[in-house]
């Protein structure tokens, strides 16, 4: 039998249950049985019938819903849910939304559905990797159904680039950077994104707005960012005043007088690399002096109390260093005499420990001490009735004295000392009428002195300040004879040699100032001129050597 006759076998089974009229015919599609119905007339599922008999033929509703005929034989179309009549023939969205697909808010943390007509967004996971698409931010991911990421920061400095709304201007360069405190004068970079390249040996006046009143007898720590300069005198008052300097936007922040300790002079201050530990001092009155003190945060301008409890015997003009994890107070002048205790103070416990008083040095005050790392030495000073140019070591370890060795040559007191990676460098200082202009040398190792060179030093002074740079030791300001200096000069001690500092823009000539040293500048405030206390100050920048 031919194809033909198979096919019209299978489509006469197929079509045996359906009855297409007058006006059809019967074919198969797709293996089903449907009725091919004559020009006016279509296909109801059943038959065919005339086009002009069903009010629905042709009425598609926009797809968005079904055709029905209403009571006046009229079509009707019944929409589906979330669409609405646009006429009786047609449905239209109603307003909300129809499918998921309809609610894209284009945020990168939120899945959104289409429920009851309304969209809803649930915020995917925090922590969930998404992109902002914002060339500045890397590692981008959920938080709190929206997409962040972090600043870029190529060099890992911890600041973003200026491009992208940070503030370092290199982003190539971790040496580079806001308040890097590593400018290198004179070589066309700005090293701490400042838009300024300092000229080498020169000086530029601090802010005078929001300074604290002039003063002498006061302290200054660097924090890393700031100056602290707190305490001292003004002429008939003591103060417990202070005030925070930040050298890159030139600008004061008083320090809070809440539980601040009480006014004073002549007391010592060191900083931790959190907090600025203060304590002693002379606080005049019946009282004289004091063993109080208290521990200042600059990070958010307020004070703690430093416990008295087994503190060393109140005095005045101590030294003091940190060891990295604590404070020792050695010497000093007291209510009686010079003293020749100390103590060592922990801020961690808030606890102090009396010093060893067996092979400790001789009473004094407005002496020396400087800290090797492992050892404190104490070298210098005076007593009520003498000058002094002996010194003792003091081993932490062994919680022991040992001698300094003579040959440091001539008395002094109110001179400075600084520590020089392996030997202490004394400058300045002296005794009655009599001040210095040479130096001292002393290495601990092999226990023996050596003058510094005197050619093209500065004057020698009384209550100078002497900082050490890493490198370089600079010497500036200070008195003698009654007369008051404005003019330093910088040692070398890989060359035994002194250059000058320059005095235009100089600060006027002072005794009794602080001086603390950035990382590469100088900062000098304050102190005692005539006829009175200036609250001026200078930044200041050394020559490259």
């Amino acid at each position: 039998m031919g194809a033909s006759a198979c096919n019209w076998y299978e489509d006469a089974g197929a079509c045996a249950d359906l009855d297409c009229g007058r006006h059809g015919k019967c074919r198969l599609s797709s293996d089903e049985a449907i009725c091919e119905c004559d020009a006016g007339y279509h296909f109801d599922g059943t038959t065919c019938v005339d086009d002009a008999s069903d009010p629905c033929f042709g009425v598609s509703c926009s797809g968005n819903g079904q055709c029905t005929v209403d009571a006046d034989g009229r079509p009707l179309c019944l929409c589906y849910p979330c669409f609405r009549n646009n006429g009786p023939t047609d449905c239209v969205p109603g307003g909300g939304c129809i499918m998921d697909a309809d609610c894209v808010d284009a945020l990168a943390c939120t899945r959104e559905h289409c429920v009851d007509c309304m969209c809803r967004y649930d915020p995917m996971p925090d922590g969930t990797p998404c992109d902002d698409d914002d060339p500045c931010t890397l590692a981008d991911v959920c938080s709190g159904g929206h997409c962040t990421g972090e600043l870029i920061d190529e060099d890992l400095d911890g600041h973003p680039p200026a491009s992208c709304g940070g503030d370092d201007c290199d982003d190539g360069n971790p040496d580079v950077r806001p308040r890097s405190y590593r400018e290198i004068c004179g070589d066309g970079v700005d090293q701490d994104c400042d838009g300024l390249d300092p000229e080498c040996d020169s000086w530029t006046p601090t802010s005078l707005l929001d300074a604290p009143v002039g003063r002498f007898g006061h302290t200054a720590v660097w924090t890393g960012r700031e100056m602290v300069v707190w305490g001292g005198a003004y002429p008939g008052q003591l103060l417990d005043s202070g005030g925070i300097y930040d050298p890159y936007t030139d600008s004061w922040t008083p320090t809070s007088s809440v539980d601040a300790p009480a006014p004073r002079k002549g007391h010592r201050a060191i900083w931790t690399g959190e907090r600025m530990i203060v304590w002693g001092g002379d606080v005049e009155g019946e009282e004289g002096y004091t063993n109080t003190g208290g521990i200042f945060d600059p990070s958010t301008n307020t004070w703690d109390r430093v416990s008295s409890d087994n503190a060393p015997t109140p005095r005045a003009y101590s030294s003091a260093i940190w060891t990295g994890s604590e404070t020792l107070i050695w010497g000093g002048i007291g209510f009686l005499d010079s003293e020749s205790t100390g103590g060592i103070y922990e801020p961690s416990s808030d606890t102090w420990t009396p010093m060893p008083t067996k092979g400790a040095p001789q009473a004094r005050y407005h002496h020396t001490a400087v800290w090797t790392g492992t050892r404190m030495i104490v070298w210098g000073g005076m007593a009520f009735d003498e000058w002094i140019s002996s010194g003792e070591i003091y081993a932490a370890e062994t919680q022991s004295w040992s001698p300094v060795s003579s040959g440091a040559g001539e008395v002094r007191g109110y001179h400075s000392a600084v520590w020089a990676q392996d030997r202490m460098i004394v400058w300045g200082g002296g005794s009655v009428g009599i001040c210095p202009s040479i130096g001292v040398i002393y290495d601990p190792v092999g226990d023996a002195w050596t003058p510094t060179s005197d050619v093209g030093a500065p004057p020698g002074s009384f209550h100078s300040t002497v900082i050490w740079t890493g490198s370089e030791m600079i010497v500036w300001g200070g008195s003698c004879a009654g007369g008051f200096l404005g003019t330093g000069g910088i040692y070398i001690p890989e060359t035994d040699s002194w250059t000058p500092m320059s005095t235009e823009g100089a600060p006027t000539p002072r005794s009794g100032h602080t001086a603390v040293w950035t990382g590469d500048r100088l900062i000098i405030w304050s102190g005692e001129d005539m006829p009175g206390e200036p609250n001026s100050g200078a930044v200041y920048f050394p020559p490259r050597h």
